[in-house]
């Protein structure tokens, strides 16, 4: 009798240990947060703060080490400190245009090779495709456009009526950007109860811009912290 006790007793500890040390497949974690981001080898482009948010599906090899894909919306872009001027202070027509801010939308794939190196945490690294789905220029502008009522009249340097102009303007600038980014995406996380905290640096390796000669090698350069909450299947 005894000996059935102990061996029920070895059963149920045998059981409660492969239990606690069972990894799931597969999980899947929608997370949402802000990005940082700006364009390399420009001196005039500084930081602005976006979105990201979409959805990871990971699947573990072992216990150490996770394979996952995902599709996240990241707005990127920079904030330009420069000003640019069209036209001269002496022509007819003459437009400042400052507080330039370009907002470059993208649908990212982030494929990972996820290391948990650590009871919760998470070492992530891998390569990531960037469609870009719509891009922006906000800016501020201030000057003067030039009206002359009589089409058949000459009008000489200085003559016609001047009128000034200033406001807010938002206008897509997508056919100066390339369809599609290749990054390079390194970051860490820590997990607690299912929620994750994930950061994240992701470093363009393709330029973003296509037309503009000032900005021809610019890549894009973003890091994104999000919150996600893991479902184990």
């Amino acid at each position: 009798m005894k000996n059935l006790i102990l061996m029920a007793a070895m059963i149920a500890m045998a059981t409660t240990v492969n239990a606690q040390n069972k990894v799931s497949k597969w999980n899947i974690t929608p997370r949402a947060g802000f990005t940082v981001s700006t364009l390399t080898n420009s001196d005039d482009c500084d930081s602005k703060v976006g979105f990201a948010g979409g959805v990871e599906a990971e699947y573990m090899t072992n216990n150490w080490l996770g394979i996952s894909a995902g599709l996240i919306y990241t707005v990127q872009g920079a904030k330009c400190n420069i000003q640019i001027s069209e036209g001269a202070e002496e022509q007819p027509t003459y437009l400042k245009l400052s507080d330039i801010k370009v907002n470059l939308n993208y649908l990212s794939l982030p494929v990972l090779a996820n290391f948990h190196v650590f009871n919760g945490l998470t070492l992530k690294a891998g390569l990531q495709l960037d469609y870009l789905t719509s891009a922006k220029m906000k800016c501020k502008y201030d000057g003067y456009i030039t009206y002359y009522p009589d089409p058949e009249k000459f009008y000489g340097p200085g003559e016609g009526t001047k009128v000034n102009v200033s406001g807010k303007d938002n206008e897509s600038v997508k056919s100066q950007m390339h369809s599609g980014c290749i990054s390079l995406p390194i970051g860490i996380a820590y997990e607690y109860k299912n929620i994750e905290l994930d950061a994240r640096y992701m470093l363009g390796l393709t330029n973003a811009n296509k037309t503009n000669t000032d900005y021809d090698d610019a890549c894009n350069s973003t890091f994104a912290i999000t919150i996600g909450y893991k479902f184990r299947l």
